[in-house]
């Protein structure tokens, strides 16, 4: 099985790990459970879109769909008008999103949303 670029599922595995925000310990809990239950990995990790003032933690090209990865610092009133200002911004562009917060449970998440986090075939 190949990603959108072509690569193997090892090998975007390992890309995404290369580029993910090292600030963010939940960033690789995220990424270590997709991989570990074989879900479809992202296409990018910190994307950035023109014209809207957001850098989303992970995106899937195929699913037009953002990911949010919400540790702790999301819990303050500021982050949480912030964080749905740029949602709202991406979802009026056309995009789907989703927000992993830290208390969620990821294996709900990513069963609520299996037209994102489809099983890969070995």
């Amino acid at each position: 099985v190949q990603s959108t670029r072509g690569e193997s599922y090892q090998k975007q595995y390992e890309r995404l790990i290369a580029q993910y925000d090292r600030e963010s310990h939940l960033e690789r809990v995220f990424l270590d459970h997709l991989y570990k239950h074989r879900l479809k990995l992202p296409d990018q990790a910190q994307k950035e879109f023109d014209g809207i003032y957001a850098n989303v933690d992970f995106y899937y090209e195929e699913e037009r769909t953002c990911i949010f990865i919400d540790g702790n610092v999301h819990d303050k009133p500021k982050t949480q008008e912030s964080d749905e200002a740029k949602r709202t911004a991406l979802k009026d562009a056309g995009y789907d999103v989703i927000a992993y917060y830290y208390r969620d449970d990821l294996d709900a998440l990513t069963a609520e949303n299996s037209h994102v986090f489809r099983k890969i075939e070995a």
